[in-house]
């Protein structure tokens, strides 16, 4: 884990994802590698273009399930959808879709390198990645 940042962000609307990511990038001496995982389906479903285009910024970019923290989900609306956004806008962009926490640290780990910032964020226990992706990297 020699040299890699591992931060965790709140950050669960566009606008908080892009200046997270644009303050990232101004203290990384790496590359900023981003985690996010969407808080509920409905702002999923409605803000996919906007999640997607904030996380640009990012030099590799993964996303979690949604975190439902009140409400049902709604069939078909899954991180996915801003995955798909994601590789539409930006396809050079490295970037996956990971469901699950175990997941999104097994991508991050295998990308992580020296020098890199690892940022996770959203409003639900997404911060959990960060543990496992230390784990991973031990």
């Amino acid at each position: 884990m020699a040299g890699i940042r591992l931060v965790d962000d709140y950050a669960h609307h566009p606008t908080e994802v892009a200046a997270t990511l644009a303050a990232a990038r101004g203290i990384a001496t790496g590359r900023v590698l981003a985690c996010f995982q969407p808080h509920m389906h409905w702002r999923t479903r409605a803000l996919q273009r906007e999640f997607a285009a904030a996380l640009t910024a990012a030099d590799a970019a993964c996303v979690c399930d949604v975190y439902v923290a009140r409400g049902e989900p709604e069939p078909g609306v899954t991180g996915e959808l801003i995955v798909q956004r994601l590789r539409e806008q930006a396809p050079a962009l490295e970037s996956g879709w990971t469901p699950a926490y175990d997941d999104a640290a097994v991508w991050l780990a295998e990308r992580a390198r020296g020098g890199d910032m690892i940022v996770t964020m959203g409003a639900g226990p997404v911060d959990r990645v960060i543990g496992l992706v230390q784990a991973r990297l031990a």
